[in-house]
């Protein structure tokens, strides 16, 4: 196909981005990059949300809900959009990406983002060994199938903040034990991202021009990553590297940890064998380990090459998102800080007893166990905590809700117990759920604790109105 310039274009042509609509604009990775859209201030920037959510948005953008099931809303919604960027966990239902692509192909937007960030999808051996990349392939297709959008996809490895800390089913690290398992010697490099660098990513990318100017501009276009995948990462990086970044930041010696070895190919078997039995953290080890493999699957910086000066991407600081790594796989969240401020203004708990009551606390098989917590209030605020108290809506008293609350903030914080939670109870979550996690702007709601109730700790009387919770700033 021959080169398009901009100086040949009729006129009127606009040689940018100007409107951009996201999906999942309050979620994990969706804020991140809301944050640097607005950061750059090129767009205007549209979240896409179902009716009846009730995601607290990010401020400065505006928000359009609607019925996903009605084709004709949901192309109203995104008409006059040049971007649509598609950002959804994995168990969401593969329907609603569909009628996204459909309704923005109705809608004549131009580029779409389909859900696809994470592996080199481009990889067919990676795509077909992996069960959640190989059910995006349809997607793209789609969208080129209509024809009416082009698509890019964001290939920038697995999150390292979140996979780090995630336990020894994702980069093999368990910070509470102090142990590591190497696949294999720990020696084949990863490409991997930060939540910040994906956000800066996809917004510098929506930034470019969309066609160079003409035969002598030599600058990167948006048009380039036409209907292809555009590679970022922060690091490069294998397990020892990654190991040598832990000891700095725990100040701690090799010696100190237990360092064991599995062969990746075995691990990956094992994994494929766990899930197959039902077991859903054999899908999580299949899938971090077969990026492991020797062959540099996983390593795309070496593979494809990156986009990083391209797209105008820093250099980032490994250990600082390390040491995020590691508060978020403890207890040592810096959120809880702020919960602290929260109750304290709020006059229900004394400050230090949300921290402590976060603290005593302890998620093993399943974040929510009823007896545990139940013990862990009792102990901090006294047999009283558990009498009734009409007022506080329910059979418990007002400051066993408090206490509640501020645990389920904190759970909800932590990548690893949501995601055991969504694995047990996913259907609950999905529907009902209104959070945004990481979030100290999260609003909590009364309804939400009912349905966790369900699962954790009897509520009885009447069910209770709704309470939003928001944690003051500063």
């Amino acid at each position: 196909m021959a080169q398009e310039y901009a100086i040949a274009q009729p006129q009127g042509f606009k040689n940018h981005i100007e409107n951009v609509a996201i999906v999942g604009a309050a979620g994990y990775s969706g804020k991140y990059i809301v944050e640097e859209l607005l950061r750059n201030g090129k767009q205007n920037v549209t979240a896409i949300t179902r009716e009846g959510g009730t995601s607290q948005m990010p401020a400065g953008i505006d928000v359009k809900k609607v019925n996903y099931d009605d084709h004709a809303a949901l192309t109203e919604a995104l008409r006059g959009q040049d971007a649509l960027i598609i950002t959804m966990g994995v168990r969401a239902p593969p329907e609603q990406q569909t009628k996204l692509i459909e309704a923005a192909a109705a809608a004549g937007v131009p580029w779409v983002l389909p859900n696809e960030f994470g592996n080199d999808n481009a990889n067919e051996s990676l795509r077909t060994d992996v069960m959640v990349n190989a059910v995006k392939t349809q997607y793209r297709e789609h969208i080129e199938k209509l024809g009416k959008s082009s698509w890019i996809g964001i290939a920038c490895g697995f999150w390292y903040e979140f996979s780090l800390g995630g336990g020894p089913d994702t980069y093999g690290f368990d910070f509470k034990n102090r142990s590591l398992v190497l696949f294999d010697d720990g020696n084949q490099a990863i490409s991997t991202s930060t939540l910040p660098q994906v956000g800066r990513g996809v917004a510098n990318l929506l930034g470019l021009k969309i066609l160079r100017e003409h035969e002598d501009d030599k600058s990167p276009c948006l048009s380039d990553f036409k209907n292809k995948f555009a590679y970022i990462a922060s690091f490069v990086v294998n397990q020892r590297q990654m190991l040598e970044s832990v000891l700095r930041v725990t100040e701690t010696e090799e010696k100190d940890w237990k360092i064991t070895h599995e062969p990746t190919k075995e691990r990956y078997e094992r994994g494929n064998e766990m899930f197959k039995a039902g077991n859903y953290a054999g899908m999580r080890i299949s899938m971090y380990t077969r990026n492991f493999y020797p062959n540099q699957d996983g390593n795309f910086a070496v593979t494809r090459g990156l986009d990083n000066d391209k797209l105008g991407l820093p250099k980032e600081d490994m250990d600082e998102y390390t040491k995020l790594a590691i508060q978020w796989a403890t207890d040592d969240i810096p959120i809880l800080d702020d919960v602290r401020k929260a109750a304290a203004k709020k006059h229900i708990l004394p400050s230090q007893v949300a921290f402590e009551i976060s603290s005593e606390v302890k998620f093993k098989d399943m974040p929510f166990r009823p007896a545990e917590r139940r013990q862990a209030i009792e102990a901090v605020l006294g047999p009283e905590a558990l009498q009734t108290d009409i007022s506080a809506g329910s059979g418990y008293s007002r400051a066993y809700h408090e206490a509640i609350r501020t645990i389920a903030r904190t759970i909800l914080s932590k990548p690893r117990y949501f995601a055991e939670f969504v694995y047990c109870n996913h259907d609950v979550v999905r529907s009902k759920m209104p959070f945004t996690l990481g979030r100290l702007e999260t609003v909590v709601a009364m309804e939400t604790l009912a349905d966790i109730s369900r699962y954790s700790y009897p509520m009885p009387g009447p069910e209770p109105k709704p309470l939003l919770i928001t944690p003051p700033s500063g």
